[in-house]
């Protein structure tokens, strides 16, 4: 992994999204697909559309036989590199021979130590198909991808390769029968295996993965103590996560079994006590699920935070209703009035009940003294130790937060955020409770008090405390002036006093460390602003940092993310000055190499982008850290989409084509591809299979591929409408190019050109009267946004 030697780390790495969603929102054409400006007719050289598509699956065959030619030619010249993409080509354009390509491309991508990519290809593509099943026979190889796709948490590939290494290896009884320690050692994988499906999502895959470790396990003597022993400390969590599978998966006995065997360690009874319970629950048994919770909320439970507690009001609420519920929950409060947890459950059950102020109570019991004391005197107070003091207040506070908004209480509200504040500075934990309950419906007189409340006051008259509300709430209103505001009296008030400093002269490291506070305040205030789209306000905040030179000289964060303001600014050169200066100090960060062609592109400069892109991906096309790997594939999708609004369509399918080498199952790279091949020039047939149109056989494959990915993607099912449109499948196309219409109308963001399409599609297939009411909505979309088009469309009307 590539070094980060950015100061300020811990602020400007946890924060790097932001580039990446800004870039994003800039790739917005990639992600919809090159655009024709008057649609083409469907093909009109076939009788039908299938066998319009399989003259195409037919030419993709003979393309895919000279990918597989090229790519052993290559090999045998050396260019393993040059092999390798033809052989991940090959795998995307016939289907047919995609596992035989697949095949050759793993162990040459290991070759070429890009284990991703063997991991990727290691999988029937798309690996979420139905049947998908790994393409690979050697048994160390599958071994090892599964332990590498485990590594990166890409548990769906890692589960499919160890149910391949399980049905083809392990499970296999050839001639002689394995001893005890090959037993043990094939056990270890299922257990493997079984991790691998639950992570994946799929909890009764993993009880089938379970059965002959925990049929051994049962068995005293041989393999099962084998296994036990080689498990070691683990067996605990073994056991635990056999018990899980199994109760998620309605196997309850051996849910019973296996944590009946978990609570034989007294450090994991109640733990063990509360998953009996949940199993009790699930067999309906509630009295004995309530037996068994007893001891898991006297054992404090460690680590399951409110579930038992919640457990216990579900299990009363099933065997009397509500009034039960409230009792019972009630009756636990005064049995344990310092157990903050029992206090935050019984507090909501009030809330159920309309009972606001008594819950109010029931969070201050809480909240107030969690608040009042330091995290390290509590260490010494005479009361029950309680790890979870920290999550206490954190659910307790989130809920009187939540309270006090419904009820209108805006000056109680402010003063907890603010009492908060004292204890935690930044707010940021309790950032999306605040955002919920100033959002929420029929709150408009609590928005407007508190407005009026932080409008009374100005910045310099607030405690360090109630400076930390003010910014927080708001910001969540939306009264990002205030925020701001606030945010330079913080600034202000951090710098120390021996900060002025000659303009000719460095900082000295003491100076350099006195600043410290008040740079990282420098940088939230900017990149809150940023977040916000307050460009002028993030500018703000960059420019006092570097006035007041609270940033060394080294720090390319604050200027990474100063470019960005500038350039939505429409300060482009300024804003290049930054992202230069930035990518100087640290040219090994691929993310400052690619800002310069981001704010070229967003400029409208696309030239200039291109060609920053088309070096930015050759610079570090041989840097395989997967951060960079990222960061690269967006850079080609943007450079896709620039190439294909300059006319240069096969250099954007190029470009295209190397990121899904890399990223098979790119879902926007994918339909952008489609796209591409699907709006065919006249001459298409002459491009010789690598260019716009001339491929709808894999364009077609590729569309559902992204829809699949993405089902509630308008833009994907536009883009599939579309490639069935051109093949003559009509009332295939006008359900999709319909579907898509109704998305973009659900999400929000009716879009004319969707409309442009499923109007086409319906004068093709006869639907005259439907189309032109497709098209005049169209044009009424387009009208302002693309007045050119809309024209384009209007002439379609009779």
């Amino acid at each position: 992994m590539r070094p980060d030697r950015i100061p300020l780390a811990v602020i400007a790495s946890s924060r790097n999204w932001l580039l990446v969603a800004l870039t994003a929102a800039a790739f917005l054409a990639a992600g919809r697909g090159a655009r024709a400006d008057a649609p083409p007719a469907p093909q009109a050289d076939a009788a039908d559309s299938a066998t319009l598509l399989a003259r195409f699956e037919s030419e993709d065959r003979r393309l895919a036989a000279a990918h597989f030619a090229t790519a052993r030619s290559l090999y045998r010249r050396g260019d393993a590199e040059g092999a390798l993409r033809q052989y991940q080509r090959a795998a995307r354009s016939c289907p047919p021979l995609a596992e035989e390509a697949q095949r050759e491309a793993v162990p040459l991508a290991l070759s070429l130590s890009r284990p991703e990519e063997a991991v990727r290809y290691a999988i029937k593509l798309p690996s979420d198909a139905p049947h998908a099943h790994a393409v690979i026979d050697d048994p160390v190889l599958l071994r090892r991808l599964a332990l590498m796709a485990a590594e990166r948490r890409e548990w769906r590939h890692a589960a499919l390769l160890y149910r391949a290494l399980s049905a083809r290896f392990v499970d296999a009884t050839p001639g002689s029968k394995p001893s005890a320690d090959d037993q043990a050692g094939r056990l270890m994988l299922r257990i493997e295996w079984a991790r691998a499906e639950y992570l994946s999502g799929d909890p009764a895959a993993a009880t089938h993965a379970f059965e002959a470790p925990l049929a051994a396990l049962r068995r005293p003597g041989g393999a099962g103590d084998r296994l036990g022993r080689a498990l070691g400390a683990g067996l605990t969590a073994t056991w635990q996560l056999i018990g899980v599978c199994a109760l998620e998966s309605g196997a309850h006995a051996d849910a019973q079994y296996a944590f009946e065997r978990l609570a034989e360690d007294p450090s994991e009874a109640p733990r063990a006590k509360f998953w009996l319970a949940r199993t009790a629950e699930a067999r309906g048994a509630p009295l004995a699920a309530l037996d068994a919770l007893a001891g898991a909320i006297d054992g404090a439970a460690g680590g399951l935070g409110l579930s038992p507690y919640e457990l216990y009001g579900q299990l009363h609420r099933r065997l009397g209703g509500p009034q039960r519920e409230l009792a019972a929950l009630g009756r636990l409060a005064q049995r344990r009035p310092n157990d903050p947890l029992a206090q935050i459950v019984w507090g909501d059950a009030l809330r159920r009940s309309d009972e606001a102020d008594r819950a109010i109570a029931a969070y201050r019991s809480v909240v107030t003294p969690l608040v009042d004391s330091d995290p390290m005197t509590r260490l010494t107070q005479d009361r029950p130790a309680n790890p979870l003091d920290d999550a206490a207040l954190a659910e307790g506070a989130d809920r009187l937060i939540e309270t006090l908004a419904s009820g209108g209480k805006a000056a109680e509200l402010f003063e907890l955020v603010a009492r908060l504040a004292e204890r935690t500075l930044s707010l940021d934990e309790h950032a999306a409770a605040i955002e919920k309950a100033l959002a929420a419906d029929g709150r408009d007189a609590l928005r407007q008090r508190l407005i009026e409340r932080l409008d009374r006051v100005a910045p310099p008259d607030w405690s360090d405390a109630q400076l930390t509300a003010a910014r927080r709430l708001s910001a969540s209103l939306e009264r990002h002036d205030i925020a701001s505001s606030c945010w330079q009296e913080t600034c202000e008030r951090l710098l120390p006093s021996n900060a002025d400093v000659p303009a000719d002269e460095e900082p000295t490291p003491e100076v350099r460390l006195a600043l410290l506070p008040a740079a990282e305040a420098a940088l939230e205030w900017g990149f809150d602003m940023l977040i916000a789209e307050q460009y002028e306000a993030a500018q703000r905040a960059f420019a006092w940092g570097e006035s007041h030179r609270v940033w060394g000289a080294s720090d390319s964060g604050p200027l990474q993310y100063q470019a960005t303001a500038l350039a939505m600014l429409g300060r482009t050169e300024e804003a290049l000055v930054a992202a230069r200066r930035a990518s100087r100090q640290q040219p090994e960060v691929v993310e400052f190499a690619a800002r310069p062609a981001w704010i070229f592109q967003h400029a409208g400069r696309h030239d200039e982008a291109i060609a920053e892109y088309q070096e930015l991906v050759g610079r570090f096309a041989n840097d395989r850290d997967a951060a960079t790997r990222q960061t690269l594939k967006d850079s080609r999708l943007a450079l896709s989409a620039l190439l294909a609004q300059e006319g240069d369509y096969a250099a954007a399918a190029e470009e295209l084509q190397r990121v899904l080498d890399e990223f098979p199952e790119s879902p926007g790279a994918s339909n952008d591809l489609a796209y591409l091949w699907s709006e065919a020039p006249a001459d298409a047939s002459r491009i010789n299979g690598e260019g716009r149109g001339a491929r709808l056989a894999s364009a077609l494959r590729l569309a559902r591929a992204a829809v699949a990915s993405r089902p509630s993607s308008a833009a994907y099912h536009d883009t599939l409408g579309w490639v069935l449109f051109r093949l003559g499948d009509q009332q295939a196309a006008i359900d999709e190019l319909r579907r898509a219409v109704e998305l973009a109308d659900a999400e929000g963001d009716p879009d004319g050109v969707l409309h442009d399409h499923l109007g086409d599609a319906l004068a093709q297939g006869g639907q005259d009267e439907s189309a032109r009411r497709a098209w005049r909505q169209a044009i009424e979309l387009l009208e302002e946004s693309d007045p050119e088009m809309a024209e384009a469309v209007r002439a379609k009307l009779p």
